[in-house]
């Protein structure tokens, strides 16, 4: 009897094997979430990095392109951070405004207001000689859960021209007179950044659409006619660059990374493939919009719903979306105004914009 009550005494595994198992356990572990927190921190710094780059060079480049198509004399400093120029529009002069409220950066034609940066962090314009100006900017991105310190900012410089101003210097009758084809196609190298360059694109549309609407109104018959031609081939131009500008935007779309649609950590413990999936049927099903009637934000949200992610939809998947729904809009504007002026729209699908 007492020798089996001492061999069940020995079967078991004794408080210090648990304790030691556990302390191995717990090295393993925390080396496995400090690796994975590395590599989370290293790709939020990239990012942080590459948004700061981005932002700078989409501020220039706006910059550069307006202060080019500048009105003689029109360029003003009206208060600390805030630039005022006129440019000409077809024949008709309208008024850009750009404004800083460190660390917002805007940028206003005909009334409508475009955000174009949240991260400005400091904004210089300098006037070197006539027509010629420095524009010295740092954007700064902060990452979420880290210390100011931690930021990511980027510094550039770039001289900018005003070419009516300049000019005027070597012959002070020289004019601008602007390009017939209309603003739209001016600005395919803006469209790079997928989100906020569509606001720009649709800011100088709807003022080129009224514009036509406006000139059309208050001409005679016979100048109507003698620019029906020209109306129309600049709103078919139109039409090929949305056409243009919707392919582009799916192309960029395609290769979205899944962490662009839904809010993927890489935690530990978290279902990321699961979330992958989720995000690769959202972004299937916005590339395959092509039509307006397709275009359903109610669609892709059921998608993310029934998986269960419907709270981690990355805002900037959704201004994607509203920017494809943007494109659309523009051709429905220029169809409208086809049929507002009686032209023929034939060679235009118009069932894709309706």
């Amino acid at each position: 009897m007492d020798c089996r009550i001492f061999k069940m005494k020995n079967i078991g595994i004794t408080l210090v094997e648990v304790l030691v198992a556990f302390f191995i356990l717990t090295l393993i572990s925390g080396g496995i979430f400090f690796l994975l927190r590395e590599a989370s921190l290293k790709n939020s710094i990239s990012e942080a990095r590459s948004i700061a780059k981005q932002e700078a060079g989409k501020i220039l480049s706006v910059m550069q392109h307006d202060f080019a198509q500048a009105k003689l004399g029109s360029i003003k400093v009206d208060e600390p951070g805030k630039i005022g120029l006129d440019i000409d529009s077809g024949g008709r002069v309208e008024k850009i405004v750009y404004s800083w409220h460190s660390p917002k950066f805007y940028r206003t034609l005909a009334g409508k207001e475009w955000l174009m940066s949240e991260h400005l962090e400091n904004f210089l314009l300098t006037r070197q000689a006539t027509g010629q100006y420095i524009v010295e900017l740092e954007t700064k991105v902060r990452i979420d859960g880290l210390t100011n310190d931690s930021a990511q900012s980027h510094s550039q410089n770039q001289m900018i021209v005003s070419r009516e101003d300049s000019t005027s210097l070597i012959d002070p009758n020289w004019r601008d007179v602007g390009d017939v084809n209309g603003i739209m196609s001016t600005h395919g190298d803006l469209m790079g950044g997928i989100r906020d360059d569509m606001n720009m694109v649709s800011q100088n549309f709807t003022n080129e659409l009224k514009k036509i609407k406006d000139d059309a109104a208050s001409a005679t018959v016979d100048q109507i006619m003698e620019k029906t031609e020209q109306i129309r081939s600049t709103l078919f131009k139109n039409i090929e660059n949305i056409n243009s500008k919707i392919e582009n935007l799916d192309g960029q779309i395609a290769n979205m990374a899944e962490e662009g649609i839904i809010n993927i950590t890489h935690k530990l413990f978290e279902r990321t493939g699961r979330k992958k999936e989720c995000a690769a049927k959202m972004r299937q099903i916005l590339v395959g919009a092509k039509k307006s009637t397709d275009l359903k934000w109610d669609q892709i949200e059921a998608v993310a719903n029934d998986y269960g992610y419907g709270s981690e939809v990355q805002s900037s998947f959704k201004s994607i979306f509203q920017a494809k729904k943007d494109l659309f809009g523009a051709g429905s504007e220029v169809i409208k105004t086809l049929d507002d002026l009686k032209i023929s729209t034939e060679g235009i699908d118009r069932g894709k914009f309706s």
